[in-house]
């Protein structure tokens, strides 16, 4: 059986499952037509190119199928990411023009009808802040984010990791990045700090089960008052500080940021230890500004 160049051989069969960009469906959405890809479960046992049989029993192999990097099997990764036009970058990313993937941003869900604070004013809101998993991080999130805090890799690593696009879900599957996966794919050959890099990515992997998506670690309500703070006097994560300097009184809105903007790679913990918000988590607020004093 042949199937984009590749050739299924007797071995240990592996069950990976697979997106074809097939257009089987058009349907209409308002006045734009779109075609929907179909997806297949394939078992596959090995690939076969060039007269070599390349059985997926390495991380490396399972990754370039994962990222349509075999070159037999070519690109047919396709992204599933919504792109509403609502969503407002707060800080640019450093190679996307999308606002999905900008560091901070914002999407307004009331508008106001009052004055904007600026910086010096005394500003009252309400809000609810959650956690948001590092799997959807972009590989810029990952780069600009987590790698600057590994030291002494950044400078080594992250042309690596642009060129096999390591993203958040790549960076947390721990049956691919993986010491042979550093090694032969990222191209880092000392093995001390090869350990730690993928210690450090387990953590993240550990830290999602114990800080699941959407858990709520503050709010206004619970302080039992609305929150109080002085704009631009860096009183508070500096995602807050750039949201609020663009609401009018009586917006609601919901601001995503990365660690960077919010409790970097400590995180925050309460003055007994216990720890509220872990280290790199993405943050997901939603804020209402009630008055400018």
């Amino acid at each position: 059986m042949k199937m984009l160049g590749a050739t299924m051989r007797s071995g240990s069969a592996q069950k990976l499952f697979i997106k074809f960009c097939v257009f089987t469906t058009l349907k209409k959405f308002g006045t734009a037509f779109v075609f929907l890809p179909a997806t297949f479960d394939v078992t596959i046992k090995s690939i076969h190119r060039r007269g070599d049989v390349f059985p997926f029993s390495s991380p490396c192999a399972v990754y370039n199928l994962k990222h349509g990097r075999s070159p037999s099997l070519g690109m047919f990764q396709t992204s599933n990411k919504p792109e509403p036009v609502d969503w407002v970058a707060l800080v640019d990313s450093s190679s996307s023009s999308s606002a999905l993937e900008a560091p901070v941003r914002k999407l307004m869900k009331v508008e106001g009808s009052g004055e904007i604070p600026t910086k010096g004013s005394r500003v009252d809101i309400k809000y609810v802040g959650t956690l948001l998993g590092q799997e959807g991080w972009s590989v810029d999130d990952v780069v600009d984010c987590w790698l600057k805090e590994q030291q002494g890799l950044y400078d080594i690593l992250k042309q690596p990791f642009m060129e096999k696009r390591v993203d958040g879900s790549l960076l947390m599957d721990e049956n691919i990045f993986c010491e042979e996966f550093v090694e032969n794919e990222l191209g880092l050959s000392n093995k001390l700090q090869r350990k730690k890099l993928v210690m450090a990515a387990k953590r993240l992997t550990k830290q999602k089960h114990e800080f699941p998506n959407g858990k709520e670690f503050d709010s206004s309500s619970s302080r039992g008052e609305n929150f109080s703070f002085i704009v631009g006097e860096g009183k508070v994560i500096k995602a807050m500080d750039l949201a609020i300097s663009t609401m009018s009184i009586g917006e609601s809105a919901q601001i995503v940021c990365r660690a960077d903007y919010g409790y970097g790679s400590e995180g925050y913990r309460k003055r007994n230890g216990d720890i509220v918000v872990p280290p790199f988590a993405t943050l997901v607020f939603d804020i209402k500004l009630i008055s400018i004093m």
